[in-house]
């Protein structure tokens, strides 16, 4: 088909173009077809080149798309995240907000992902930080000898920090977080320090009030104001005592539950018939009876309670 486009190679219909020949480019309405060098040199002093194929540049208050014929539109840019870029559609007309792959994060401008591998290098007193025009990320000292935050990629603040201190709270990269009951800032504001008076309920008690802790250590559970081991059988429901010699096992139970030497036996059921066997692997349990009664009532006679006795 025959049209009257300038440098048009394969018309679509009279007044509209589907392939420009070489050097050219085809505007966005497909009418007409643009000066790829023309284009180019706009692109350069962010303007775009004019659509109707004038050879004359036009002011861009957005961004120019790579191909120097669309100015698109920033605002969207306002609204990606810390972890994505400011970025070309597919089709080259609009912005879009892109997610960064995995160990990269966008620079300042969010325009393109650094790789952030060099940041594991960073020590507890440097932070990662984007190197002016080389879109790249480097270790640099904390000033102050602060230390850098967990993720590396900030520094701690030694003004803000000491304010948080006076209200007895660390510092974050922005703001401050109380220390836990029990707890004592240090003097720069950067740790909690657990007080004598938490570790002399327990070595591994790190919050307490009036002799009576309140969050233990990873690891150990709390029960009754003290930090018990997690895999003590008090830890378990419905056990009172457990054996000295194996603190996995529960020798008394609270009432309506019975426990015999790591075997658990149901109050009131005929033992030879209902004796659980539970693995080392599995903690030795109190189990209720009446949530096991109703499957067993067709099985045998259920014996009075005192039949069974320790």
């Amino acid at each position: 088909m025959n049209c009257a486009i300038q440098n048009c190679q394969i018309c679509d219909t009279d007044i509209t173009c589907k392939k420009c020949n070489s050097g050219f480019l085809l505007s966005l309405d497909t009418t007409n077809c643009l000066s790829r060098a023309l284009c180019n040199a706009c692109w350069t002093v962010n303007k775009v080149c004019a659509a109707n194929g004038d050879d004359i540049c036009l002011p861009c208050n957005g961004e120019v798309n790579f191909k120097g014929t669309i100015c698109m539109d920033t605002n969207i840019c306002a609204s990606c995240s810390n972890a994505e870029i400011c970025s070309e559609s597919n089709d080259g007309t609009r912005l879009r907000c892109q997610a960064c792959p995995i160990q990269t994060q966008p620079n300042s401008a969010k325009t393109v992902c650094l790789n952030t591998q060099n940041c594991k290098k960073c020590g507890s007193f440097q932070a990662c930080v984007e190197v002016p025009q080389s879109l790249s990320l480097a270790c640099v000292n904390c000033p102050d000898n602060m230390p850098s935050t967990k993720d590396k990629l900030g520094c701690l603040n030694a003004k803000l920090c000491a304010g948080c201190a006076m209200q007895n709270s660390i510092c974050t990269i922005s703001d401050c977080v109380k220390c836990l009951e029990g707890q004592v800032a240090s003097n720069t504001g950067v740790t909690c320090e657990i007080s004598e008076q938490c570790t002399k309920i327990s070595p591994v008690c790190v919050s307490c009030s009036n002799n009576t802790c309140l969050q233990c250590d990873v690891g150990s559970q709390l029960a009754n104001g003290q930090c018990i081991a997690s895999d003590s059988c008090s830890a378990k429901e419905n056990c009172i005592q457990c054996s000295a010699s194996n603190p996995a096992n529960c020798i008394v139970c609270k009432l309506s539950f019975r426990s015999r030497f790591g075997t658990v036996f149901l109050q009131n059921v005929l033992a030879t018939k209902i004796v659980l066997k539970l693995t080392a692997s599995v903690h030795l349990r109190c189990l209720v009876l009446n949530l096991l009664v109703p499957a067993l009532s067709a099985h045998k006679q259920v014996q009075p309670r005192s039949a069974l006795t320790h």
